[in-house]
């Protein structure tokens, strides 16, 4: 499957899965979680960003009156309404913001979603930070919303559930930065992002780290250790630029059975979160690599996923025994047209005319 025939797919499936109100997961399945909400937007603004839009609209007309972002965004799914899902969108919005027809436009995103986003970290750090160190508590597996960390399942069955997640804790990292930039733009004070971030990057290094391994591993408050990590996802933290470029290439040395993905090594295996492979992850993973200059580990994963998508279709996940998830997925899509819509593999920059860089 060429890069274009790839790209008009991904569009078409987009398409199939807008159900006249927001584009689902998946054609037959009205569920759709905030998780997957934050990358099918992320997604839809390479092709559609009306659409895009609207879809951000309808994701935070469901926040509740402390900023809660409730994990799945359609009312009728009210049994998880307590718990949220990972913190994104503040880089979704500097997403949307940098695709905008026109900075009228852009503008005005940023206007109307600035403080709704402001209200959810708000929330993270007052209502979620037992230790008041800036790491964000888990209050189920299910709120880390990405694959690589259901290993966690594994090993923690506590009730209540409290862990701090460093996937989840990066992605607001990335977010607060995100948050900086796009304030700095409207001339709104980011003071709160700027504290909130810098407490964060420190916890994260200074507690979530395995020195030993490099990887980044959570902490199970209740047991007090770290939970050892066999997934891609200590890897992911490289997405919200936590570790130094030294310990990011060291990371890549150690583990780079991680950033690849083999079959012929992992044939026969169950279907597991140590080799499935999420698309969301590779994207995350994709997007990180390419931040500290790692080319060709970027250029695996890329070329990793095309041939999963060209041997089994558009899905969420694959895994090594030949089992994937549900066809026709709208995360897929995104995925295909964030990783593969562009001309090179750089990251873009949102700011070009003031010379900023992503």
């Amino acid at each position: 499957m060429n890069t274009l025939s790839l790209l008009q797919r991904a569009e078409s499936v987009l398409a199939r899965n807008f159900n006249g109100t927001y584009t689902q997961s998946f054609p037959d399945q009205p569920h759709l979680s905030g998780r997957n909400a934050a990358f099918i937007i992320i997604g839809l603004a390479h092709v559609n960003y009306e659409q895009a839009v609207a879809n951000l609209r309808y994701v935070f007309d469901r926040q509740q009156a402390n900023g809660m972002l409730p994990y799945f965004v359609e009312t009728e799914a009210s049994a998880s309404a307590d718990l949220t899902h990972p913190p994104l969108w503040g880089h979704v919005l500097e997403h949307l913001y940098r695709s905008a027809p026109d900075d009228t436009r852009g503008r005005a995103l940023l206007y109307e979603f600035f403080p709704k986003i402001h209200a959810f970290h708000t929330y993270l750090y007052e209502q979620r930070d037992p230790e008041e160190e800036g790491l964000i508590c888990l209050h189920h597996l299910q709120e880390s919303g990405l694959y690589a960390a259901a290993a966690l399942g594994a090993t923690v069955n506590d009730v209540p559930y409290r862990v701090q997640d460093p996937l989840f804790n990066s992605l607001l990292c990335k977010s607060n930065a995100s948050m900086q930039r796009t304030g700095d733009e409207i001339g709104t004070d980011v003071t709160d992002f700027t504290l909130w971030n810098e407490l964060t990057i420190y916890s994260i290094n200074d507690k979530l780290r395995n020195a030993d391994n490099g990887l980044y591993e959570a902490y199970d408050l209740n047991a007090g250790r770290l939970i050892p990590c066999k997934t891609r996802a200590g890897l992911l933290p490289l997405f919200g630029n936590l570790p130094t470029t030294e310990q990011a290439q060291n990371m890549l040395n150690e583990h780079r059975n991680y950033v690849c993905y083999n079959p012929k090594i992992q044939e026969n295996q169950p279907h597991t979160p140590q080799n499935t492979v999420c698309l969301a992850e590779s994207l995350l993973l994709y997007r990180g690599l390419l931040s500290y200059g790692l080319h060709a580990a970027a250029r695996r994963v890329k070329a990793d996923t095309l041939a999963l998508l060209t041997r089994n279709g558009f899905c969420a996940d694959y895994a090594a025994d030949g089992s994937h998830g549900t066809p026709d997925s709208a995360v897929a899509a995104a995925v295909v047209l964030d990783m593969f819509g562009q001309t090179q593999d750089a990251p873009p920059s949102p700011f070009r005319r003031k010379g900023k860089l992503f």
